[in-house]
């Protein structure tokens, strides 16, 4: 199996959230070992605190991710390395002691922590057999299914914009009464994108998955969803990474969260807008199809 990429600390802190006399130190670490394991380190981590290390998969290998904080909360996203333009691979956000496994085939990949909730304690990210005894299964929550399927997980569902390339469903089945999540990834003109929708209820939740620091949102209004007076809203933000973008909308009488998210080095030109609108299905909208 190949050895682990070298360890990459980097500790980003919130402007104003930590002040020189504070009397309480705040600090947080990523260590890729030559155990090919990575070590995330927390001590009265402040949330947006993101670090990251390196971890290699080997064939028929599991990812095991075994938490060991005594307080608050840790977003994980592991993402193959160098995927700037791609899609993470999956996230999970830990608190407690519970352990995860996944498989995400072979290969090298970035794992990153980013704390949501004021944090202390460990986790630890390493590999081992996929048939090593007392392995439950893969954690992965996504299963694929096809566009006809996730029509009918959920109403009002997007279609992928004229001209979509690579174009993949999937699926997050909810536990007992729990709406799934619907997620549909495309390629269009070059650019990866990836589309959300969730029965949410009396309000809208951030179902994005995206967890950046983003700046303050331009109110929208939608072409073609709810004839045109569907809003929007739409973010950017910019990391150690690239660029981020999410436009985001609810069905306030279905009660449906919607989300679409580009990455990349450089969106300043990427109407993502404009994207939303072009998704709108009227031949699943089930108030246009009302008699």
């Amino acid at each position: 199996m190949k050895k682990a990429v070298a360890a990459i600390i980097a500790v980003l802190m919130l402007a104003g959230l930590f002040s020189a006399c504070s009397s309480e130190s705040s600090q947080a670490s990523a260590e890729s070992n030559e155990d090919n394991t990575v070590i995330f380190n927390a001590e009265n981590a402040d949330p947006e605190t993101a670090v990251n290390g390196n971890i290699a998969v080997g064939e028929d290998e599991v990812l095991v991710i075994a938490p060991q904080l005594t307080a608050g909360k840790v977003n994980i996203t592991v993402a193959p390395e160098g995927s700037e333009n791609e899609t993470p691979t999956i996230e999970w956000e830990f608190e407690g002691t519970e352990p995860t496994e996944y498989m995400p085939g072979e290969g090298e990949y970035e794992v990153w922590f980013t704390v949501t909730e004021k944090a202390t304690g460990s986790i630890e990210v390493y590999t081992m057999p996929a048939e090593s005894e007392g392995m439950e299964g893969m954690a992965d929550p996504w299963r694929d299914i096809t566009a006809e399927e996730a029509n009918a997980c959920v109403p009002n569902l997007f279609k992928a914009p004229e001209g979509a390339e690579d174009i993949h469903w999937a699926v997050m089945d909810g536990e007992e009464n729990d709406p799934s999540l619907v997620e549909l990834g495309f390629v269009l003109d070059g650019q990866s994108y990836v589309a959300r929708e969730q029965i949410t209820g009396d309000a809208y939740e951030d179902i994005s998955g995206m967890y950046y620091e983003w700046g303050e949102p331009e109110t929208v209004k939608l072409a073609n969803w709810a004839g045109g007076e569907m809003e929007g809203k739409v973010y950017t933000a910019t990391d150690d990474l690239g660029m981020a973008k999410l436009c985001t909308w609810y069905n306030v009488e279905i009660g449906i969260s919607y989300s679409l998210a580009a990455v990349g080095d450089d969106l300043g030109g990427l109407d993502i807008q404009a994207v939303a609108e072009s998704m709108y299905n009227p031949d699943t909208d089930v108030m246009s199809n009302m008699p």
